[in-house]
Formats: C-alpha cells, structure tokens, sequence
C-alpha cells in the first residue's frame, strides 16, 4: 500500500491564490461591476474623491461652497470602505473650503500672496461663529465703525466688556455703540460679508451694579 504524503504549505497556497483568481476573474465576467481586491481597499483610491471636488474648486473664488458628499455606494463595496471614501471626501473638503476662504480674502483685499493672518490667527469659515458680533460707532461721516467685539446669549441681548459701552475715540459721532452686526467675518468694509450679515439696533445698555472697567456688560437689541 502506497501512503500518500500531505501536499506542503507552499503548494497549498499556490493553489489557493490560483483558485481565488479564477473565482474573481469568473465573478468580474459575470457582473459588470469591477471587484476590489478584499486585501487592499483600506488604501483608498482618491481620485474620485478629489475629482468630486474640482467643479466646486473651479466656481468663483467667493461664491458660497457647500458641496454635498456624493453617493459613494457601489454593489461591490463594504459599507466600511463607503465610509472610508465619505471621510476623506471630507478632510479633502475642509482643505479645499480654507483654500478657497483666503483665496476670496485675498481677491477682496487685493492682498499679495505672501501675506497671511496675524500671528496665533486664522481666517474663519462662513457661518463658524454665528454668536460673535461686532459693535458699531457712527463716525462724523454717517458710515459705522467696528471697534468692539460682543457675545450673543439670548435672542435680545449681547454680552460685552465694560470698556465698550463708553468709547474714548474722537472720531465718532458719540462714545455709546449704536449696532451690532452678526455673520461678517471682517472689519475692513470691502472684506465684509454682507449677503450674511444682519444687523441689530441696540435699544438698551444694561451697567452692571457695581460698575468696573473690567466688569461685563450687556445690551439688549431692538430685533
């Protein structure tokens, strides 16, 4: 009786590899949708990813940019790598949306390109600070000035330093703040936002009782 011996470990795995590439090749003639290789989908392919993103990068520097988050579902696809290209779409849209913040900063500013935000600053995205707002004076010409910055923390008032309610500055037409301007993300008139700001009378100064230059105070807005 002849004992047949036991195939070794390099010839199972021939085989195996062989059997799993006419299983694949079979299932790819079968479907029209192509197979991703089980072994190596966590290194993600982001040209669609970026591909998604050029005819967004590509509008006018200033338009709004709110991209939607395509439809990465395909029949061949775990809903863990979905997951994976949905994610990354996202960083590469965060990156694109800073870019295209400064560039718009820059075009509305005619800034170089070698200039860039104070140092510890960073320009901010449209709508990221929506309770900020900034308080404004009338000058001797009629235009606002911006020279205090506030907190909303309610639907009427807006919190603020005691040092805004009593401004010391020659150039305006009386020391007390008349507005408080939301959603702008410049100061400087031809950066300013205006297609997302709203502005709000202030009907009232609220003093704290025991009054300090370093207190908080309030205002309450007519709207």
């Amino acid at each position: 009786m002849v004992e047949e011996s036991a195939p070794d470990r390099t010839t199972v795995a021939t085989v195996t590899r062989n059997t799993a590439s006419t299983i694949t090749a079979k299932f790819q003639a079968d479907n029209s949708e192509p197979v991703e290789n089980k072994n190596t989908w966590g290194y993600v392919n982001v040209t669609e990813v970026t591909d998604a993103l050029q005819d967004t990068a590509a509008h006018d520097v200033c338009a709004p940019f709110n991209a939607p988050v395509p439809n990465y579902r395909a029949p061949h696809r775990r809903t863990i790598q979905v997951k994976c290209y949905e994610y990354i779409w996202l960083i590469k849209y965060r990156e694109q949306t800073i870019l295209k913040n400064e560039a718009c900063k820059r075009h509305r500013l005619n800034l170089p390109k070698d200039v860039n935000p104070p140092s510890g600053e960073r320009y901010t995205y449209q709508g990221e600070f929506p309770h900020m707002g900034i308080i404004g004076w009338k000058d001797k010409e009629g235009d606002y000035i911006f020279m205090c910055a506030g907190s909303l923390i309610s639907a009427k008032f807006v919190i603020t330093a005691a040092h805004c309610t009593n401004l010391r500055d020659p150039s305006v037409e009386k020391p007390t703040p008349d507005i408080v301007r939301f959603g702008d993300r410049s100061i400087v008139p031809e950066a300013a936002d205006a297609e997302f700001t709203v502005e709000s009378k202030i009907h009232r100064i609220i003093i704290h009782p025991v009054p300090n230059y370093r207190e908080l105070y309030r205002f309450r807005l007519t709207e």
